[in-house]
């Protein structure tokens, strides 16, 4: 079955003592949920995890060079030009070459994502739709959301708001030590996730190899 963002909570809610679960509401709860399932997204994408991976059209506009990279992108991997694939470089390499193309227009052979944007060499003579593979976060959960990634983060995830409430209790009450405990539960969320990748990876047959892996 598929479970909803409410479902965790509550099941994380039972995970707390009554006189701590009674002062949270489920707003703030679902906060840390996705605050959590961040934490998850970088993980997944930091360990080359197909989870993450998405695909979409961007537009580069006649006259452009520069085009909005796809809605809660982390990272683009590759741009497409129909069966073209361009090449990625660095902002600077793609500035220099703006600066010595000048006012030639073409399509581009060159790409870099710098801030919210892809970048191109040259000034577009007409617009291009390009393929734009990347890495993707989650869409923020509601309540009546199911779970993402088949529930197969759910322990998880739960785990982690219970982490978070009991480290936010505890800072409260040991006043001016809260930067040091909410870093140790991140710590201790970063680790736990990372660790249940590595399993879900191995179980599904789906490892990143490295040099030196047998």
């Amino acid at each position: 079955m598929a479970y909803t963002a409410s479902q965790i909570i509550d099941s994380a809610l039972r995970d707390l003592p009554g006189g701590i679960s009674q002062d949270w509401q489920d707003y703030q709860l679902l906060d840390y949920l996705n605050r959590a399932v961040r934490v998850l997204d970088s993980a997944l994408a930091s360990l080359g995890s197909d989870w993450v991976e998405a695909d979409a059209d961007i537009t580069l506009s006649e006259d452009g060079t520069t085009a909005s990279v796809p809605t809660r992108c982390m990272v683009v991997k590759e741009v497409w030009n129909s069966a073209n694939r361009l090449t990625k470089k660095t902002p600077d390499f793609i500035r220099q070459r703006q600066r010595l193309n000048g006012t030639s227009t073409g399509s581009p052979y060159y790409w870099a994502h710098a801030g919210t944007n892809l970048i191109f060499d040259r000034t577009a003579d007409q617009d291009y739709t390009l393929k734009a593979h990347y890495k993707q976060y989650s869409a923020d959960l509601e309540l009546t959301d199911n779970m993402p990634y088949d529930d197969q983060f759910n322990d998880e995830l739960r785990s982690s708001v219970v982490i978070l409430v009991k480290a936010k209790n505890s800072s409260v009450a040991d006043d001016g030590k809260m930067a040091g405990v909410l870093t140790r539960a991140d710590y201790e969320i970063n680790k736990m996730f990372t660790d249940a990748v590595r399993s879900r990876a191995i179980a599904r047959g789906y490892v990143k190899r490295r040099r030196g892996d047998f």
